[in-house]
């Protein structure tokens, strides 16, 4: 919403300045002071505006990289760590919920976590979404609380929870693009409408593409440091 204000602005400014100043880059020959004016107004109404949106995109961005981040923590090097049932989601009253919201989840010394139901007729259910969910685990239940056993990590169960890294990592990459991607469409759509020049939508799309450059590499680290972290932590 803030992106498509930004944008109408953007437009009916430059509307504005030209049909003021009867201004015509196609045809104006030489520039009056006026006319200087006006540039000089539609290149700050331009600035602005790409300011915001690039700040837009920007947020975006690290809101990828803040949830590619919160997936690698539910991938565990080892021990009882309570946020591997981050991604776990129980089918509560026809709604997938997250398990955090439906119960309460612990560790029990280092190779044990608690699920402790706030209503225990949804034991069985929260069982089921543990043990589909994709993380190796085996929940036991005495009916009230359930504990899952964490064993050591073996060489081959590393490599396969390195390779769900990197396929989380280019989800992030994907979703990253998909910024820039969106962006670009509406610089390339300002552009053919005239409302920006050829030169400053190529300027602005080459800045879009080094913020999008710095937050691929942002991701790239992330992984290293995951796959490190799996490969040799205890």
């Amino acid at each position: 919403q803030i992106l498509m204000l930004v944008e109408i602005v953007l437009v009916l400014l430059l509307s504005i300045f030209e049909k003021t100043n009867s201004f015509n880059v196609g045809k104006a020959n030489f520039l009056t002071r006026g006319h200087q004016s006006t540039i000089a107004t539609r290149y700050l109404a331009m600035e602005f505006a790409w300011k915001q949106v690039k700040k837009q995109s920007e947020e975006k961005m690290v809101k990828s990289i803040e949830n590619i981040q919160s997936q690698f923590n539910t991938l565990r090097a080892g021990g009882a760590n309570p946020s591997i049932l981050d991604r776990v989601f129980v089918d509560y009253f026809g709604s997938p919920t997250p398990l955090s919201q439906v119960a309460r989840v612990a560790a029990s010394g280092s190779q044990q976590i608690v699920v402790e139901p706030f209503d225990r007729t949804i034991c069985k259910d929260i069982e089921k979404a543990i043990s589909m969910s994709g993380l190796n685990l085996t929940p036991n239940s005495d009916g009230s609380i359930i504990r899952i056993n964490i064993p050591p990590l073996t060489e081959e169960r590393r490599k396969e929870l390195a390779k769900q890294a990197k396929s989380i990592s280019e989800e992030g990459k994907v979703a990253v693009r998909n910024v820039r991607r969106d962006v670009v469409e509406k610089i390339k759509a300002a552009e053919k409408d005239k409302a920006v020049s050829k030169d400053d939508s190529k300027g602005f799309q080459d800045d879009l593409q080094k913020l999008t450059d710095d937050f691929i590499k942002k991701l790239d680290t992330l992984l290293k440091a995951k796959e490190k972290n799996l490969m040799i932590g205890s």
